[in-house]
């Protein structure tokens, strides 16, 4: 398949966690694109799906800012430099639920959204080792484990609406069967 050309790239803005771009671009068919508009990211992200051994996982409440909500949510954030996706999933869940995990698995890694951004998140299975310390108030309300069942009626509900914690869930209901 051909791909398209960049022609031209103008930088827009820049900052600590994204740079916007406005590429010139010309597709195979001929159409050029004046302004196609690219996110590029500072760093990829990586979110865990935290089991208790129990087949309950750990969701955190988090409010998002820029969709005025307050949701439930794999714990999840950017990594670090250096730093592996298990290392980054690992970090994220003792920062946001205090909890101490094991055995970090790498299940998945993806472009969320990639016919606009670079991003890149990895999803980490991971299981707590019953070692819970304090979390970042700051960025978490609360924490708490879920059934099956729970995240089943949460997505009947339409109650999840992270598209990090979707597709980190699907995949683990899929994992566990049906």
């Amino acid at each position: 398949m051909l791909k398209p050309q960049r022609l031209a790239r103008e930088t827009i803005y820049t900052c600590p966690w994204f740079t916007l771009h406005a590429d010139r671009v010309r597709f195979p068919g001929g159409r050029i694109a004046e302004r196609y508009h690219v996110v590029e990211m500072a760093q990829q992200a990586a979110g865990v799906v935290v089991d208790d051994g129990d087949g309950r996982v750990l969701l955190v409440q988090s409010y998002r800012y820029p969709i005025d909500a307050v949701q439930w949510e794999v714990p999840a954030g950017g990594m670090e430099p250096d730093e592996s996706p298990e290392q980054a999933a690992l970090r994220e869940a003792q920062e946001e639920s205090g909890h101490e995990c094991t055995d970090p698995q790498l299940v998945y890694s993806y472009h969320p959204l990639s016919g606009l951004t670079t991003s890149v998140f990895h999803i980490v299975r991971a299981r707590a080792t019953g070692v819970v310390g304090a979390f970042d108030e700051n960025e978490v309300a609360a924490w708490r484990w879920f059934t099956r069942a729970e995240i089943e009626a949460l997505l009947a509900a339409g109650e999840l609406r992270d598209g990090y914690s979707l597709m980190a869930l699907l995949l683990w209901l899929r994992e566990e069967g049906a």
